[in-house]
């Protein structure tokens, strides 16, 4: 058989990129993809493949709609995906909760220090020495090697607990909540022009299962409040910027915010919800 593979380019018609092992067959034109949200107006389904691929073939190009076998499909895909969420609930109840990351990240932290080229870097962004000791910073080399070993259950630690799975150099960035714990790791990938990886990455377990989301399905995000000021009429979005908050923190006099901080005013109370309303 003769396959055409979709690419980000040119993506799958059936999911619209939401995969990206989509395939279609030049034989017979079916194309075979595996989401469970594909619902194309303009495709057929005309079952599944022998390895679980669903296949679609183009309304124009089909003999027959076979309306009950669209049926089948839609109750086998409700199926699956009752299933995985089911899975998905599972999976973060055995995530670490937020107190035990705290203590864990700040372990991380005691055991690596930050170079004087990572310091001179960040201060030539704007930031003060007090406000880089504040945010936590450290410089990191690729999978980071960590004398003493931590639990394991943290994601971004190995199965081994003695390093990160951070798999480019960079500036580490804890992640704190409103509640000033940590809650995650994130490198500041210097290199991302060269390497191929984005600016920001985070340090992660997901191959083994444990995602850096927080125990509600959320991802984390930065929050610092300042001690000066109505904490519920000045704050900043810090979300993806961790290597600028300070800098805008010190700029703006505006503390960063996530949908869990307490926000007592009108205008706060707004922008809160368009916070919400945005994908994190």
């Amino acid at each position: 058989m003769t396959w055409k593979r979709f690419t980000r380019r040119e993506v799958c018609p059936v999911c619209n990129g939401e995969r990206h092992d989509c395939r279609q067959n030049l034989e017979t034109n079916l194309i075979h993809c595996r989401s469970l949200e594909a619902n194309p107006l303009d495709y057929v389904y005309r079952g599944q493949d022998s390895i679980g691929f669903s296949m679609w073939a183009y309304k124009p190009d089909a003999d027959q709609w076979a309306s009950d076998r669209r049926e089948e499909w839609l109750e086998e895909q409700q199926r699956k995906r009752a299933l995985k969420e089911q899975q998905d609930k599972e999976k973060l109840k055995k995530l670490l909760p937020i107190p035990e990351r705290d203590k864990v990240i700040r372990d991380i932290l005691e055991q690596l220090t930050l170079s004087d080229a990572h310091r001179q870097r960040l201060k030539a962004r704007g930031l003060t020495d007090l406000q880089i000791e504040f945010a936590g910073y450290r410089s990191v080399s690729q999978w980071q090697k960590l004398t003493n070993p931590v639990n394991n259950r943290l994601s971004g630690v190995n199965i081994r607990g003695d390093k990160l799975n951070n798999f480019t150099n960079g500036i580490l960035i804890p992640i704190a909540n409103e509640d000033g714990l940590y809650t995650a790791l994130r490198v500041n990938n210097l290199e991302a022009a060269t390497n191929g990886h984005g600016k920001y990455v985070w340090v992660s377990s997901a191959k083994r299962g444990i995602k850096v989301n927080l125990p509600n399905g959320e991802l984390p995000i930065t929050v610092y409040f300042p001690d000066f000021g109505d904490k519920g009429d000045a704050f900043g979005d810090k979300e993806d910027k961790e290597d600028k908050e300070d800098r805008g923190f010190h700029a703006q006099k505006s503390p960063p915010l996530s949908p869990h901080s307490p926000i007592p005013s009108k205008n706060a109370r707004l922008a809160l919800s368009n916070l919400q309303n945005r994908s994190l």
